[in-house]
């Protein structure tokens, strides 16, 4: 019984290092490269609604600085208010985390189903 359990484990082990593996390969992961240069974009949500902060943390993981960069954050317009979609950044140089807030205000909308799923460019 526990030869089976190993042997599924290191089964599941393999599919979820393949799995990641393909997540990096796709540029679907949490660091993106272009261009030779590589950023890596954390969020977190700050706060219970209808008005909250989403916190990016962006990091320049590259070698080089990377400069004229802009988030631009994408949702659902029918229930989200976000007062600057653009954010311009400054220049990125490798290392230091850079912190960018964006305010975001929860409409209620009555019967709207809420999807948290927002994109993040």
């Amino acid at each position: 019984m526990h030869r089976i359990f190993q042997k599924e484990l290191c089964k599941l082990r393999l599919q979820t290092a393949r799995a990641y593996v393909k997540v990096l390969t796709d540029g679907q992961g949490p660091v993106s490269y272009s261009h030779g240069s590589s950023l890596k974009l954390n969020a977190q949500v700050m706060g219970l609604g209808p008005t909250f902060k989403i916190v990016l943390v962006l990091t320049n993981a590259g070698s080089k600085p990377i400069t004229d960069c802009s988030v631009i954050v994408v949702c659902d317009a029918d229930a989200f208010v976000l007062p600057k979609s653009v954010i311009p950044v400054s220049t990125l140089v490798p290392g230091p985390e850079y912190s960018v807030d964006v305010d975001i205000l929860a409409k209620q909308v009555p019967g709207y189903k809420n999807s948290q799923s927002s994109h993040f460019s």
